[in-house]
């Protein structure tokens, strides 16, 4: 599965999608077996992941952290996209349980076992690894028992939950930790959506908020975490490139100020020239009739 591609046809997993067949799941269950090593395969995870190896050798880049494991360790992985090295042993073989499970689903299991990450300043969207102890052996031995049969999606379910819960106990700091990392990045998605369905309408912070279901104070910090700018400059940045664009098209700045959201003419032409440094008159003036349109920001 995580074979080494040339760089003319470098291939990209989607997991747990490459094992499902397309029916999407909020949690599965998968017994990887390979005799075959791999270095580096490009792994886009769109769910979150524990890794609980069982024979060789795994490292794991992500866009922050460098994480090796053996088979005295298991992983944590959240979403994203990762760089993959698989071992095999001195015999050949690499062995490895894999459990998924979304973001809906470990919201879901926080909400109903008053696991809360109210009050958490410290996130962590990084991979977590603990070495195995006496119950996660065992733990790992009661998943394997259960491998010759199919597991039924309630059995997941359950056997997921059963290693949440012991974590959750064992290492409150940590997993809560990595649940406020899941959280804040499941809101910067539902932000982002309410942003990207807007951009256009012209609506004020204050209605973005609402629609968000949050005060404009946590709107505010929430969408400079997401965008890592404040939402004032990133929608006047926005309204400049798209009036940029219209005066391309030599639309008259009298025709195009209101759709832009601005009240009257002199506020629009001030705050283009505040941007460019022209005016939206000197702007079509200075046209060169061949340029490339201007497109607007995402």
């Amino acid at each position: 599965m995580f074979d080494s591609e040339p760089s003319s046809s470098i291939l990209l997993h989607q997991l747990p999608d490459d094992f499902l067949s397309g029916k999407p799941v909020e949690t599965s269950t998968h017994f990887y077996e390979t005799n075959d090593p791999s270095i580096k395969s490009r792994v886009q995870l769109t769910q979150h992941l524990f890794c609980l190896l069982l024979q060789g050798q795994k490292t794991v880049h992500s866009s922050t952290t460098t994480n090796r494991i053996d088979a005295q360790s298991i992983l944590l992985m959240p979403r994203g996209s990762v760089l993959m090295t698989e071992k095999t042993t001195d015999l050949g073989t690499y062995r490895s349980i894999l459990l998924f499970f979304s973001t809906a689903f470990l919201l879901d299991f926080s909400a109903r076992h008053g696991y809360s990450t109210q009050g958490m300043k410290e996130l962590n969207n990084a991979a977590i690894v603990w070495e195995k102890d006496a119950f996660i052996t065992n733990y790992i031995q009661s998943l394997e028992l259960l491998k010759p049969a199919t597991i039924s999606p309630i059995m997941q379910q359950l056997k997921l939950e059963e290693l949440l819960c012991y974590l959750f106990q064992n290492y409150p700091e940590t997993m809560q930790q990595f649940l406020a990392g899941v959280a804040q990045e499941q809101q910067h998605i539902s932000l982002k959506q309410v942003v990207n369905a807007n951009i256009d309408n012209n609506l004020t912070i204050e209605e973005l908020a609402f629609l968000c279901n949050q005060s404009v104070s946590t709107f505010k910090r929430h969408f400079t975490e997401a965008y890592h700018t404040s939402p004032k400059k990133y929608f006047t940045e926005h309204r400049m490139r798209k009036a940029q664009q219209l005066l391309q098209l030599y639309q008259r700045p009298s025709d195009i100020y209101h759709r832009l959201g601005y009240e009257n003419l002199s506020s629009f032409s001030a705050e283009f020239k505040k941007h460019t440094g022209r005016s939206p008159k000197q702007f079509q003036l200075e046209l060169d009739p061949n340029s490339t349109i201007l497109e607007p920001i995402a």
